[in-house]
């Protein structure tokens, strides 16, 4: 009964040390994990840190250049005016009548390809094509 005894005991150590080896096994690769995940947190600071700058950057060149290029009055009120004057100036004026000289001419923007010029260039293009 002794021997089986000892051998109880030599198993009940040897459970006692594989779980001890576990639970070490377990807090390092826990360390490991929270380091990783550290990392990656400070990364994604750093990658949101410059996102911020470059957006900050590209909101002021924007501002610049809203501010550098205001929008010109519409041609097309003066154009309107000076026709009601005309029509208004003639009794004979009839409707229909050299309609196509009445018409007046829009100037299309285009495009100079400069991309720091492109959302004003957009906005003109979009006021002649909207219209």
């Amino acid at each position: 009964m002794t021997e089986l005894k000892e051998r109880l005991r030599e198993k009940e150590e040897s459970v006692k040390r594989a779980h001890k080896k576990r639970e070490e096994e377990y807090a390092r690769c826990q360390k490991e994990m929270e380091a990783e995940v550290r990392e990656a947190k400070e990364e994604l600071a750093r990658a949101k840190g410059d996102c911020k700058e470059k957006y900050s950057k590209l909101e002021g060149a924007i501002d610049e250049e809203l501010e550098l290029s205001p929008p010109s009055p519409p041609k097309r009120d003066v154009k309107l005016e000076e026709e009601e004057n005309t029509v208004k100036e003639s009794p004979k004026h009839e409707l229909g009548k050299d309609l196509w000289k009445q018409l007046t001419r829009v100037s299309i923007p285009v495009f100079s390809g400069d991309k720091r010029s492109c959302g004003s260039w957009k906005v003109a293009f979009m006021a002649c094509v909207a219209c």
